[in-house]
């Protein structure tokens, strides 16, 4: 399958790293099918993948620790309250990052 690079109008292959943007290629840009280095995109990927999801996924955890803590101590509406931490653990427990 190819899908289509947006800025130059050419099309790719999905194996090329197409998710890389063309200021990160050491490509020249008179070539329209030019494929970012596989060093750039291993780096992109490691960025992507492991630093910005890695951090959301925690700060989600620790979201959701704080939201059970919070939630175990509302008297007001228990039913609520067992609803929503029941809710959070069951994010914490199956998150797929």
């Amino acid at each position: 399958m190819t899908a289509l690079d947006l800025e130059t109008g050419a099309t790719i292959s999905e194996d090329s790293c197409t998710s890389t943007p063309s200021w990160l290629t050491t490509a020249s840009s008179s070539s329209a099918t030019a494929s970012p280095s596989p060093i750039i995109c291993r780096y992109f990927t490691f960025v992507l993948y492991g630093m910005v999801a890695g951090t959301v996924c925690v700060f989600g955890l620790i979201g959701n620790l704080i939201s059970v803590a919070v939630l175990s101590q509302d008297s007001k509406t228990p039913v609520a309250s067992v609803q929503l931490m029941a809710l959070a653990v069951a994010d914490n427990l199956f998150r797929h990052e």
